[in-house]
């Protein structure tokens, strides 16, 4: 009869334990010393630095909220163009521009230090109105009476959201 006896590690892994201040060795217990100090994500540092700058002014924020609005209407269209107009390697750059786009604009809304929920109904109108010129540049569609109604309605409520709020 063969006994199975584990073989001796060779080569040790050492992890770490990571969080927002510091990093500190963990070798499978608690350890009570400080670990190194880093900064948290700093290569976005400096662009959220300029973020946070931009939306601390109202002309800021809504230049913010229109490029994220157009990254969103932008990458979804790509998604669309890859799903229903595209084939072999245009299908694929479709995909990973819009991927890059939708990306893009997590980042934009996310990085500031921003209230996002009180804005919205500005964002919303903005999303609507790119949308649609989006769609008249890259796909030639024209928005239908419905959609200038139900635009004129969400136009109207972004208004009331931001008078509110």
């Amino acid at each position: 009869m063969i006994a199975l006896v584990p073989l001796p590690r060779l080569m040790r892994r050492r992890r770490s334990v990571q969080s927002n201040f510091s990093i500190a060795p963990n070798h499978g217990k608690d350890q009570a010393k400080p670990g190194v100090p880093v900064r948290m994500a700093g290569h976005l540092r400096p662009m959220k630095d300029l973020l946070n700058h931009l939306v601390a002014h109202r002309s800021g924020a809504l230049f913010l909220l229109a490029i994220a609005a157009f990254l969103e209407a932008y990458g979804d269209s790509c998604f669309q163009s890859a799903l229903y107009r595209a084939s072999g390697m245009s299908r694929a750059l479709a995909f990973v521009g819009g991927a890059v786009s939708l990306a893009a604009y997590g980042l934009v809304v996310n990085a500031p230090r921003w209230q996002f929920g009180k804005l919205l109904g500005v964002y919303v109108v903005l999303f609507f109105l790119l949308a649609q010129i989006v769609a008249r540049v890259k796909f030639g569609q024209a928005p239908t009476l419905p959609i200038l109604i139900g635009g004129t309605l969400i136009v109207i409520g972004g208004v009331i959201i931001s008078a509110g709020g």
